[in-house]
């Protein structure tokens, strides 16, 4: 006989209800709690829900009896205690469809906005490629296999340049929410730009399937048997395609050393 065993997961309002118990105590919430129940973007919403507490000064160290002994030695700092919030009077946090609804519309942007943003990432990188390239040229070390990867890097995407976008691209919307890395490094960077030019085309492809249907659903109820439609389907799946090719061409080169 098989035992069934009993989910231990919380659901989302028993975690609800013990962060309302959080932030009514006296040392508050953390944003780890907050990130608990809503997700790792928690508090780029919640932060107009909460007020924070004032900081807890860290206690003092005792320092060792070899470190009292040693006049010239510093203490050691104790780590730096994390925000805290509490709850504002009057407002309660919202519910998982209204904190959905709130980050959604937080990281709302249109698809030319986003190819946009991630050509000029592009165009950025193809200049720190080509600087890192030319110092080390003037430094005698033009002829090393790191250098001549860094030329590389810098032809091909000073090569990428964006075309004119078709006029839809500035209507399609898409959510982008950030994201949650800390890393700085140009290989990180250009993949967040060509994420975006991805996500881009996705959206606005996506319309055009939905558009195309709708069309024919409308045409099967006219006498003609035809809707007018004054939309260039090509030019939209054309610049798609560039945006793609662009996208699959950038993903191939490579950025060497401590900063790749």
């Amino acid at each position: 006989m098989t035992k069934t065993t009993k989910s231990t997961e919380k659901s989302f309002e028993e975690k609800l209800a013990q962060l309302n118990k959080l932030l009514s105590s006296k040392d508050g919430a953390t944003e780890i709690a907050f990130k608990n129940v809503y997700g790792p973007h928690a508090m780029s919403v919640l932060r107009e829900y909460v007020e924070r507490k004032e900081s807890v000064p860290p206690r003092a160290t005792k320092p060792s009896d070899k470190e009292a002994g040693d006049e010239g030695k510093k203490k050691r700092r104790a780590p730096r205690p994390p925000a805290r919030y509490g709850q504002k009077e009057g407002v309660a946090l919202p519910s998982k469809e209204e904190y959905k609804t709130a980050l959604n519309k937080k990281y709302t942007n249109t698809a030319s906005n986003l190819v946009e943003d991630g050509y000029a990432a592009i165009e950025e990188l193809a200049a720190e490629a080509r600087e890192v390239a030319e110092n080390m040229e003037s430094g005698n070390l033009g002829q090393t296999s790191r250098c001549q990867t860094f030329q590389e890097t810098a032809d091909v995407l000073e090569g990428i340049t964006i075309s004119m976008l078709p006029g839809i691209f500035g209507e399609v919307e898409l959510v982008r929410l950030p994201t949650l890395s800390d890393s700085t490094s140009r290989s990180h960077r250009l993949s967040e730009a060509l994420d975006d030019l991805r996500m881009a085309c996705d959206a606005v492809e996506s319309w055009v399937e939905a558009e195309k249907t709708q069309r024919e659903i409308e045409a099967e109820g006219e006498e003609t048997g035809e809707e007018d439609d004054d939309t260039d389907y090509q030019e939209i799946e054309d610049a798609i395609q560039e945006i793609r090719d662009h996208a699959d061409e950038a993903e191939g080169v490579e950025f060497p050393g401590m900063y790749g």
